[in-house]
């Protein structure tokens, strides 16, 4: 965000990939938050263990016994699921609804972002009219009944193919000697098929270790028809073999799941295994949405960039040359992560430390709609005005806040949800067309599916699921203040905007644009590279609020004497004034 504010001028295609690595994260950030709020209503089932079996069973059996019974099914067999459906709690049968409609969801939208990529493709229309009637016809069109991912963790990949060298079943395992014994399981189980050796997920390529499937095999046999350069092409197979890998049958669990039945981790592992499979879902969908999009950016710039040092004399070809180079090596970063288990935990163990249960640390960012913000606001629209359409904000904001009473659910009660806030209620229609918009794009979390140091964007998701009851307990306080530190800020200021004159979207990203410099950016996509590695991350944790208020007193300071206009550069020395007077306020009055 800060190499698009200081070079979008010489390289205006940042302005694009910063928008795209945006939406990117946020719809990342949604389907997390979605699947973690389904998993925290199956976590308090009484009868979960009986709807895990009962899942489990099903996703085996290829029947679904919540629907009505399919002609060609085993009679007796949907019967008796049937049976065991109905004897579950009122919860438990809605929530085995919900899990199945969400997975269902989530290939649905793989459909359709395989359908936009080829669509975006270089390919002749009739070769894309052939595979669209190719993806129609059998796109996962093999998983019969319904299907739940019942054992979908771990690095570890165990491949089995039948006589005819298709897969039919993918086993993951967290650890090699896991892997290894399932491995045996199934050549014990299927002993006419081929069970490959362990590998590791990455390995995997479906185009060379997968034979077969109908749409799939005609997908990747076009693939070096697509128009991509050698990177890209290597990373859309690397999408595509991770979402295959995620849509096979895993039926190690035909033998494996008899010593898991009825013991207490089986239905937890059950849960896990649905909500990391919806988290990778997600991360490979983004990138299957927006990989060719971001990649396409960066053509672009390098096109740009050598077609000006050709055409225009005053053009600073090295400078954008290194920008690009540096986009490069933070594109790299953004689509393929490098995190290590043991860094994600020591960030969430240094967040939880140090500011996840201090309440003085909840109020001290509070203040930093006044500090920043409000400097940034006033120097922009007027500081009265600023300061009364954030006083204005606050106190709806104030308005919506509820306070619940959790039932009490021993160690699973929900003690984050004693305190709710839905500024929404008071907003007008274009006011909440924009708050919509604000919190779709990721400019607004209203959820927890990460915290605000970016500790969970992208990371390990075993340590997440074994530190997210933690971390969510712990990040109450700091996540409500920073919540209401943003909406307060948007809100205000696409009011503002509207009051100058401006038309929804030129005021929606005027108030996007004021929210990013009053409150920063804190995904892990936008932290300064050398933050990003798993040393420098736990090292300096919380050093990206010092680097961002570093750069805006540098850049405010730069733009009071360089910006282009002179309304640029009075605004540029407001704010700088207004940051600097009331950090000297604060500081007298807290001593």
């Amino acid at each position: 965000r800060q190499l698009t504010e200081i070079y979008s001028r010489i390289l205006p295609q940042l302005t694009i990939y910063n928008e795209l690595a945006a939406q990117m994260d946020a719809d990342k950030n949604d389907a997390g938050a979605e699947a973690d709020t389904i998993v925290r209503e199956w976590a308090k089932l009484k009868d979960e263990n009986d709807l895990a079996e009962l899942m489990h069973d099903a996703t085996l059996a290829k029947i679904d016994p919540a629907k009505p019974y399919v002609p060609g099914d085993n009679r007796l067999k949907y019967q008796e699921l049937s049976e065991r459906f109905n004897s579950l709690s009122p919860e438990a049968q809605k929530m085995y609804k919900t899990a199945r409609n969400a997975y269902g969801k989530h290939y649905s939208k793989v459909h359709q972002a395989i359908k936009e990529r080829i669509l975006r493709s270089e390919l002749s229309n009739q070769k894309k009219a052939d595979l669209f009637k190719d993806m129609d016809k059998n796109f996962f069109g093999y998983v019969k009944g319904v299907y739940f991912p019942l054992a979908r963790f771990g690095k570890y990949v165990v491949v089995a193919r039948n006589a005819n060298g298709e897969v039919e079943s993918v086993s993951r395992a967290e650890t090699m000697a896991e892997a290894q014994k399932i491995r045996v399981e199934l050549i014990n189980k299927f002993p006419k098929w081929k069970v490959d050796r362990v590998i590791l997920d990455k390995e995997f390529n479906a185009s060379r270790d997968a034979v077969g499937r109908g749409f799939m095999s005609s997908l990747f046999s076009e693939v070096s028809n697509l128009g991509l350069s050698a990177s890209e092409q290597v990373e859309f197979e690397d999408t595509l073999s991770q979402l295959y890998l995620a849509s096979m049958p895993d039926l190690s669990w035909a033998k494996h799941g008899i010593h898991r039945k009825g013991t207490a981790g089986f239905s937890q592992d059950a849960r896990r295994a649905f909500a990391q499979n919806m988290f990778h879902g997600a991360g490979y969908l983004a990138k299957l949405r927006y990989g060719d999009q971001l990649a396409e950016q960066l053509d672009e710039m390098q096109k740009y960039a050598s077609d000006q040092a050709k055409s225009n004399k005053e053009y600073h070809q090295p400078t954008a040359q290194r920008v690009i180079d540096e986009m490069n090596k933070r594109h790299e970063n953004l689509m393929n992560p490098k995190s290590h288990p043991l860094s994600s935990a020591l960030t969430s163990l240094g967040f939880i430390y140090y500011l996840g249960l201090s309440p003085a640390a909840a109020m001290v960012n509070l203040s930093q709609t006044p500090l920043v913000a409000y400097p940034i606001m006033g120097a922009k629209w007027g500081f009265d005005k600023a300061g009364k359409e954030l006083l204005k904000a606050s106190n709806d904001f104030r308005k919506g806040i509820e306070f619940h009473k959790p039932e009490w659910n021993g160690v699973k009660t929900d003690w984050y949800k004693t305190m709710s806030a839905d500024i929404s209620k008071f907003l007008n229609q274009d006011e909440q067309r924009a708050y919509k918009e604000a919190v779709d794009r990721g400019v607004i979390d209203v959820t927890q599916a990460h915290d605000l140091a970016g500790i969970a964007q992208g990371e390990d998701s075993g340590v997440m699921w074994k530190t997210r009851p933690i971390m969510r307990a712990a990040s109450t306080m700091f996540h409500q203040a920073e919540r209401f530190n943003r909406e307060v800020t948007f809100i205000a200021s696409y009011r503002l905007a509207r009051q100058s004159g401006a038309n929804h979207q030129s005021a929606f990203d005027q108030a996007m644009d004021a929210t990013y410099k009053g409150h920063f950016d804190y995904s892990s996509g936008n932290r300064p590279r050398i933050m990003q590695g798993n040393i420098a991350k736990v090292l300096l944790l919380f050093k990206q609020f010092g680097q961002n208020m570093i750069y805006t007193l540098a850049r405010q300071t730069y733009q009071s004497f360089k910006a282009e206009t002179p309304k640029e550069r009075i605004e540029a020395r407001r704010a700088l004034g207004a940051i600097l007077a009331m950090h000297a306020s604060f500081a007298g009055v807290l001593g």
